[in-house]
């Protein structure tokens, strides 16, 4: 059960289109929606001034010198990049990728850090919202990543280990636990998603969701083997991308791209798989820390959410678009969801009974969404797809930030 603190399990909760997929997979219709209800300009509700970016306060940061003609410089930069989306694609752009290009970005945890996905390229990170990338797994013995990243999984008492998915070239999962200087291969192919049960300290029980199959694989030592356990469910379940662990025999699994798709549980670690909610989800689930429950994105447009461990589920509401990517669900640090919206980023104060319009307009189609707590940040990505071009290179505004957004109006 996941009511309270207390009683609530450590699980892995990944969000974010898939993600939004860099895969966009089309997510199956359930239900309409209700109308999206957005905040009134003006209004006195909360906005998200409390998210502002102040550079004096950003950890690492300090003031800038105006004597010092180089500092006032990038002063000036960043201050005239307030308010409007960014393009921080930096010394990625140009670079030869396959289909797919920049398919994920998340942020550390633990730091001013971000790491993106290259598609054939592995794994490169940013630091301190700058935007000169590096690549990751360049340490002695490191296994090579070449897929195209789908996600990645942070452990939660260890931000220097994650578990990195991906789909077609190469081993679909990958393992570090130095922060990504070396990588260690997951004999598992083609995952959209991987998660792991957290309670376990040895972290021997994990799931893989597989890429536009009705499979579902589980690892019961740590990832060196991997067994399907998908015969329990019905069919028709279309993708099952998303599972979600919650102990080493309970397990929700989302599905989209299917006529059966939904979301389904198991308490017998895998034997047996039970429906508990009907229609497709449009990316991975979110555990929310404000409250404990879990909460799904719908392909629909909708948002569904369980207080009792995906037993039962409630609607939470509408977010607004239905269909085309995988869709991220994030929390930000005081509580408030949110997500991509149709045209801007929507944030909601009331775990999805309406929603408010942020920042500027997205300048690109954006597949997905992440957020930056230490610098106070949205970043979303892009991923191209134009094999008439040769060696498909990352184009330009594939990677983008928004600083100290305000609320459109």
């Amino acid at each position: 059960m996941l009511d309270s603190p207390r009683s609530r399990p450590v699980v892995a909760a990944v969000v974010g289109v898939i993600v939004g997929v860099p895969l966009a997979l089309a997510a199956a219709c359930g239900a309409s929606p209700t109308p999206i209800a957005f905040d009134a300009p003006g209004s006195s509700d909360q906005t998200l001034s409390t998210l502002s970016f102040d550079s004096n306060t950003v950890p690492g940061n300090t003031p800038t010198s105006s004597s010092d003609p180089a500092s006032a410089a990038s002063a000036a930069a960043a201050e005239a990049a307030k308010g409007r989306w960014v393009d921080v694609t930096g010394n990625l752009l140009g670079m030869s990728s396959v289909c797919g290009t920049t398919t994920y970005v998340t942020v550390r945890p633990d730091r001013d850090g971000v790491i993106t996905g290259v598609a054939g390229q592995g794994l490169w990170t940013s630091e301190n919202g700058a935007s000169e990338w590096t690549p990751l797994g360049q340490g002695a013995g490191s296994a090579k990543i070449t897929n195209r990243p789908t996600s990645l999984v942070f452990d939660p008492t260890d931000a220097r280990r994650f578990w990195e998915s991906g789909v077609y070239e190469g081993l679909g999962a990958f393992e570090t636990k130095d922060g990504g200087t070396t990588f260690n291969g997951l004999d598992v192919q083609h995952s959209d998603l991987v998660s792991i049960d957290f309670n376990d300290g040895s972290r021997s029980t994990l799931l893989s969701g597989t890429h536009e199959q009705p499979d579902v694989k589980q690892s019961t030592n740590g990832g060196q083997s991997w067994a399907s356990i998908s015969a329990g469910l019905p069919p028709g379940v279309g993708s099952a991308s998303f599972p979600l662990v919650l102990d080493a025999k309970t397990y929700l699994l989302g599905s989209k791209a299917g006529d059966g798709a939904g979301v389904f549980r198991t308490t017998d670690g895998g034997a047996t798989w039970t429906k508990v909610h009907e229609g497709a989800v449009s990316g991975p689930p979110l555990i929310a820390k404000s409250d404990g429950k879990i909460y799904w994105l719908l392909g629909t447009g909708a948002l569904i959410s369980s207080g009792d461990g995906g037993v039962t589920w409630a609607d939470a509401g509408s977010y607004g678009p239905a269909g085309g990517n995988v869709g991220y669900l994030l929390e930000l640090p005081d509580g408030r969801l949110a997500t991509l919206g149709t045209t801007n980023v929507i944030v909601s104060k009331d775990h999805g009974a309406s929603w408010r319009a942020v920042g500027a307009t997205l300048p690109i189609k954006a597949a997905g969404i992440a957020y930056s707590p230490f610098r106070q940040t949205f970043y979303i990505w892009r991923s191209d797809c134009d094999n008439s071009t040769p060696n498909n290179p990352v184009q330009a505004s594939s990677i983008m930030r928004l600083d100290d957004f305000v609320d459109a109006q």
